[in-house]
């Protein structure tokens, strides 16, 4: 270092073992490491993330961004593949996506809640069978995740209601102008009828739903 000039400058150069002084220890036994040893031990490490992402995609045909939300938390991993034991790997992994999402917003993890896999396949059961919707569905996860014991209790208040029928035919009596407009033509009035569906059933009844009720009686 040259204060004066503010600089460095090269004095030296080391270009080989010795040079830079290396001593052998010679009560140290050498150790020769070989490819079967190293091939074995990699056999007995877990399974990596980024290896479970790339299983996961070509096992069970899953998005690369779903891969990755499974693989990146070993809990939620373990919960996953738990959890396709019984339950379609795409389906199953949507839903626990949501999950984490859910888990996120709350502070919390999956292992700081009670929730068992038996419990969160029950949920997808009912969704797939459409005795919930989705949005139904995605309010359940919200209360089991802090009450994983009351989920029969929870899921009265978001199964999908046996007078469905009768709340659609309801709101079509109610609201004789929108469907008046929606029969000339105005899709904007079906968007209209299909909210007062949701209303009516307090959210029970999806939009999916309430537009397939709505397009069938109004044919």
């Amino acid at each position: 270092w040259l204060p004066e000039s503010k600089t460095t400058v090269l004095l030296r150069k080391k270009e080989s073992e010795e040079d830079y002084g290396y001593i052998f220890e010679p009560d140290l036994t050498k150790i020769e490491v070989s490819k079967e040893w190293i091939q074995k031990i990699q056999k007995t490490l877990p399974e990596l993330a980024h290896q479970k992402i790339e299983r996961y995609q070509k096992q069970y045909g899953i998005s690369q961004e779903l891969a990755f939300s499974m693989a990146s938390d070993l809990d939620i991993a373990i919960f996953y593949e738990k959890c396709i034991i019984k339950q379609d790997p795409k389906f199953a992994a949507t839903w626990i996506d949501l999950l984490k999402k859910t888990l996120y917003y709350n502070d919390l993890s999956i292992k700081e809640t009670k929730l068992t896999t038996e419990i969160f396949l029950k949920l997808l059961d009912l969704v797939k069978s459409e005795k919930v919707t989705k949005s139904g569905a995605e309010m359940i996860l919200r209360d089991i995740i802090h009450s994983p014991e009351k989920f029969e209790d929870i899921i009265k208040n978001y199964s999908i209601i046996d007078n469905a029928e009768q709340i659609v035919s309801d709101v079509i009596s109610e609201e004789s102008k929108a469907v008046s407009e929606y029969i000339s033509g105005n899709q904007k009035a079906l968007q209209f009828l299909m909210g007062q569906v949701i209303k009516k059933s307090n959210r029970r009844i999806d939009a999916i739903t309430a537009k397939s009720m709505l397009e069938k009686k109004l044919k």
